[in-house]
């Protein structure tokens, strides 16, 4: 069974309006990527400001190295 978590890790508003992202991952694929990127669209729709992503990861792989990341 396949089961997808919709939620964002954390948000905060920061002091100049804007809007940090805090993702949290065990490993890294190009479909979390896009899901952040889904998640950050759906905020902005609603707080028309600028967002800054953060996506925390404790292990860095060869996969994860193919996006630039590591």
């Amino acid at each position: 069974m396949e089961t997808r978590d919709e939620f964002v890790d954390l948000i905060f508003r920061l002091e100049n309006g804007e809007i940090l992202h805090i993702e949290e991952q065990i490993s890294l694929t190009e479909e979390d990527l896009i899901r952040f990127a889904h998640y950050d669209l759906r905020i902005f729709s609603k707080y028309h400001v600028r967002i800054h992503t953060v996506v925390l990861s404790p292990a860095c792989s060869k996969k994860d190295s193919f996006f630039g990341i590591c």
